[in-house]
C-alpha cells in the first residue's frame, strides 16, 4: 500500500488543483454556475446608497420589463422604462424611455419625457447587476445588489 501513496497523493493534489483552476477561471470571467439565467435577473435590485432601484420582471422566456427609479431631489425623480430581450447572458434594450417626474406644491405629479429611444444592457457578474446605459451612462460602474426579501 505504501508504494501507491507516492502516486495517489500527487494525483489527488493534481485533481484538486485542476478543479480549483476551473472554478477560478469561471469566477474570474464572471461566469455564474447553475440555475436558470432568466430567473437570476428577475427581482428588485438596489445600489449601495439606495439612490437607484431596478425592478426586473420576466414577461416571457426571453423578454423582461425593467422599471428604474432614482430620486433627483426631494420633489423630483427620474424614471426609466424598457423592454429587454435576452441575448446570451445579457438582457438588452433599444426602446428605453426616460421621464422626469416632479411634484407641484399641491402634490400633483407632472411627468415629462426626456427621451424614448434609449439603448443599453444589463448583465450579472459575481451576483451583482450591472447596468450599461449607452445614452447617459447613468450607473457609471455601480453594482446593484438583489433584494434579499424578494429572492
Amino acid at each position: 500500500m505504501r508504494q501507491y501513496k507516492k502516486y495517489i497523493y500527487p494525483f489527488i493534489r493534481f485533481l484538486g488543483v485542476g478543479i480549483c483552476l476551473i472554478l477560478g477561471i469561471g469566477f474570474m470571467c464572471g461566469c455564474e454556475f447553475g440555475g436558470d439565467i432568466t430567473e437570476r435577473f428577475s427581482g428588485q435590485w438596489y445600489d449601495e446608497k439606495n439612490d437607484i432601484s431596478v425592478d426586473i420582471t420576466k414577461e416571457s422566456e426571453d423578454t423582461f420589463l425593467v422599471f428604474i427609479t432614482s430620486e433627483k431631489e426631494e420633489d423630483e425623480m427620474y424614471i426609466w422604462e424598457m423592454e429587454c430581450r435576452l441575448q446570451d447572458k445579457t438582457i438588452t434594450y433599444k426602446n428605453g424611455k426616460k421621464s422626469v417626474v416632479s411634484y407641484d406644491s399641491y402634490g400633483n405629479a407632472l411627468e415629462e419625457a426626456e427621451y424614448e429611444s434609449g439603448t443599453g444592457s444589463f448583465s450579472i457578474r459575481f451576483g451583482k447587476l450591472i447596468w450599461n446605459d449607452e445614452v447617459e451612462d447613468v450607473a457609471k460602474g455601480l453594482r446593484f445588489q438583489k433584494s434579499e426579501t424578494l429572492k
